[in-house]
Formats: C-alpha cells, sequence, structure tokens
C-alpha cells in the first residue's frame, strides 16, 4: 500500500482523511497532531461563550476515535518538526514523551491551519500574559469561559471586529462585562459588509454597551 502522511487534523485534514478512506483502499493513512483533538468549531465558540449551548462537544464533529475506526493511524500530540522533501520523510516530536523519529511517506497533506497573530510590545509577547489569549482553539475557548465567569474581571477587549470578534463582544456582555471591540479599519466587519449596512451593526453594538475603538491601533499594552 502507499503511505499517506497527514500533517494537521481539523477541518481540511479530517476532510482529507474521510475522503481518501472512504474512496480507496490502496492508501496507508497516518495522521500526526500536535493538538489533543479534532475537528472543532472554532465558528462556534461565541455560542458557547454567549450560553446559547451548553455542552461543547457539540463543537465537535468528528474524533481520533472515528478516524482510527476508518483505518487511519493517528497520534495526537505529535509535532512535526521537518519535512525533507527530497527523500519523502517528516521528522515527528512526541510532545507527551518528548521522543523524536522518523517516518516517510508516499504522498503527503500538510494541513497544519492558522493560528491569531501574537502581538509583542518591546519583545515581550502578550500571550505570555495571563489575561491575554487569541482565540482559535478549544482549550482557548475554554480558557476564555473561565475569564467570562470570573466575576472579578469586569473588562475585556477585543482586538479584531470580524465575525469572531462581534460575536465575542456580544457574548462578553451576556455575562456581564465592559467591552470594548478595536480595530485598524473604519467600519467593523469591514471585510464583509459595506460601510452602510456595517454603521447599521456599529449602532447596535454601541446601543449594547459596547464600547467601539474603530480605525484605531493599539500600540502598547
Amino acid at each position: 500500500m502507499k503511505k499517506l502522511i497527514v500533517v494537521g487534523v481539523n477541518h481540511s485534514g479530517t476532510a482529507v482523511v474521510n475522503t481518501v478512506l472512504d474512496n480507496s483502499k490502496e492508501w496507508d493513512v497516518t495522521i500526526y497532531e500536535s493538538n489533543s483533538n479534532c475537528s472543532f468549531l472554532g465558528c462556534g465558540i461565541a455560542l458557547w461563550m454567549g450560553n446559547k449551548i451548553d455542552d461543547p462537544s457539540q463543537l465537535f464533529y468528528s474524533s481520533p476515535e472515528a478516524l482510527e475506526e476508518k483505518g487511519a493511524k493517528v497520534l495526537m500530540e505529535h509535532q512535526v518538526l521537518n519535512v525533507d522533501f527530497a527523500s519523502k520523510k517528516v521528522l515527528i516530536k512526541n510532545l507527551k514523551t518528548g521522543k523524536e523519529f522518523e517516518d516517510k511517506y508516499d504522498k503527503i497533506v500538510i494541513s497544519t491551519g492558522s493560528k491569531p497573530i501574537d502581538i509583542k510590545f518591546d519583545g515581550i509577547a502578550l500571550s505570555t500574559y495571563d489575561n491575554v489569549m487569541g482565540i482559535k482553539l478549544y482549550q482557548d475557548a475554554l480558557h476564555l469561559f473561565k475569564k467570562l465567569k470570573d466575576s472579578s474581571i469586569k473588562h475585556i477587549s477585543i482586538i479584531g471586529a470580524g465575525y469572531i470578534g462581534v460575536e465575542l463582544a456580544e457574548a462578553a456582555k451576556i455575562h456581564g462585562k465592559e467591552v470594548t471591540l478595536i480595530d485598524q479599519a473604519k467600519e467593523l466587519l469591514a471585510n464583509h459588509y459595506d460601510p452602510e449596512f456595517s454603521s447599521e451593526i456599529s449602532k447596535v453594538m454601541e446601543k449594547a454597551g459596547v464600547k467601539m475603538a474603530l480605525n484605531q491601533k493599539v500600540e502598547g499594552a
């Protein structure tokens, strides 16, 4: 059999594995994923934060066990450190044990996804502070949910007024927080709507008590 290695198994990686195993018996599929879970629907984070769903398991549509049942070899918490495309080898690190090893492939799919920009001031990344976080993974959402439940935290600033930023602002207001929504663009949801529409959404947000800091850039913390 031919060997397929899939690096990263959230949305595109899960789709690749399902498509290959559903349509062919020619491939031996091995998955390397640095996270401890897969297929988390980040677009639903605000629903969870806003108490519109109470079971976060609803935000997962697959699992390592489900992929294994289909025939894939799944190694979670394994990070691919290097890909040698010439020799078709990958170097992997087991994040639980620290052990490193190599694996070979005939084809490779790299579906590692993206992550929020880690803003730095004076060489110090904001993510090093406990109350500063990017929102992408399930672990990020779990951390944020605990902060929203913390009555000692009164104010939340959200950098980025796209879909997720706007939805998180709404969710934070549900938890009784003071909220500031910050974006460099002149309008919120600037990449999605014309100003005529986004300005109306801004009015709704302001009426709900969200402080808008648009056309502004974070320069210090």
